[in-house]
């Protein structure tokens, strides 16, 4: 049984609050994030940061759960749209690589979006794998891209379904599920068992939308419960409060690795509201200055 851990959270100016982890430390950044997403019902994506000895406590972005331990303190950092659309760096397509693109929403298998040129020089016919061999490129040529898979093929669903997780989660979850049925023993998942969790249903939300709503993620995580009933929550609105936070925070860090990698829908998205953003604050500006 793992000693619980007490940690100073920084929420703002003069604003610091205890929270104490009973199960432990969490076993990465990641998890720590949902935790205290969850304990404070934060709603705006943020970042960590902590107190470095070396350096005379300064603040440095948490990027290992082993730089910190009990009693430590860690700041949170709110992430704005405009950081986020920035940090994401410029890309353009080169037709004098053959390298596929995969894109990260399966884990069975990658999906491959094929770069088709028109007016090519020479395009040889794709092998047995799958994957496109060297081509040579013009340098007026054009660049088509064939259907990609992060365009949505459906809508959400009248039902949504929890998808298969992986091997180990689907066995602990089975095994877990007979003995609440038999003995009404709900399960405590691990970090691990959690993490598998949130990333398939992540995962499966991303097919239909993006950008689901509050009722949607409510459908998802009460989906969730039934299925397995050995999740559900005690002390809890629906049995399944946790988990809808978990979700919500999941989604969105889902989409924020998708924007810095340079999803096509999420990167727009992202460039968009930034740009809403700024040009809110010119007009902000402006009448504040015709005011004085």
């Amino acid at each position: 049984m793992s000693c619980p851990v007490h940690l100073r959270v920084v929420l703002g100016v003069d604003d610091a609050r205890k929270l104490t982890l009973k199960s432990g430390m969490p076993s990465s950044v990641d998890q720590l994030v949902l935790e205290i997403n969850t304990y404070f019902g934060l709603e705006q994506q943020f970042r960590l940061q902590y107190k470095d000895l070396d350096f005379g406590n300064e603040y440095f972005n948490l990027e290992s759960i082993s730089d910190i331990e009990d009693k430590a303190t860690v700041k949170v950092v709110f992430v704005s749209c405009e950081e986020t659309s920035s940090s994401i760096p410029e890309t353009s397509l080169s037709c004098s690589t053959s390298t596929p693109i995969t894109s990260p929403m399966t884990c069975n298998s990658s999906v491959i979006l094929e770069l088709t040129c028109v007016n090519a020089h020479h395009t040889t016919s794709p092998d047995e794998d799958g994957l496109s061999s060297q081509h040579s490129f013009g340098s007026g040529d054009a660049v088509i891209l064939d259907p990609a898979p992060e365009t949505r093929t459906s809508s959400w669903p009248p039902i949504f379904l929890v998808p298969r997780f992986s091997y180990f989660a689907e066995f602990q979850l089975q095994r877990a599920t007979a003995d609440f049925r038999a003995n009404g023993t709900l399960l405590t998942p691990s970090p691990k068992l959690q993490m598998d969790i949130l990333e398939g249903m992540a995962e499966e939300i991303f097919k239909y939308t993006a950008y689901p709503s509050d009722s949607q993620i409510e459908e998802a995580a009460t989906v969730l419960v039934n299925t397995y009933p050995c999740l559900k929550e005690r002390g809890t609105r629906a049995d399944h409060e946790g988990w809808k936070q978990y979700l919500k925070t999941k989604v969105a860090n889902f989409r924020t690795k998708l924007n810095k990698i340079g999803h096509p829908e999420v990167s727009v998205n992202s460039q968009e509201q930034a740009q809403r953003t700024r040009t809110s604050s010119c007009k902000y500006q402006k009448a504040k200055k015709g005011r004085s």
